[in-house]
């Protein structure tokens, strides 16, 4: 992860257009989803959902879109449900 923040915060990226390319750039490199998510959010200086959803609606990820979308839901769905088995959620203060 340090390797991807030190070059999104050394990239000069002004216009979307120069980031559909990077991100192209960035996946024809071997980094994934979660590495273009965390290059725009450092380059860009935006938020973590306005990041993923810049890639996600990329050029570059856009095949993707929809399985990842997938597993995040997935992921989420799993976490909530062993939260909800967790005897701490159930203590009374």
């Amino acid at each position: 992860m340090d390797e991807i923040k030190r070059l999104a915060e050394t990239d000069k990226i002004d216009s979307p257009q120069d980031l559909e390319n990077k991100l192209l750039e960035l996946k024809a490199k071997g980094y994934g989803i979660l590495e273009c998510i965390i290059y725009v959010r450092f380059n860009q200086e935006c938020s973590l959902i306005n990041a993923k959803s810049i890639v996600i609606n990329s050029a570059a990820w856009i095949d993707q879109k929809e399985d990842f979308m997938q597993h995040q839901a997935e992921q989420e769905a799993e976490f909530f449900e062993a939260m909800k088995n967790d005897p701490k959620n159930n203590e009374k203060s």
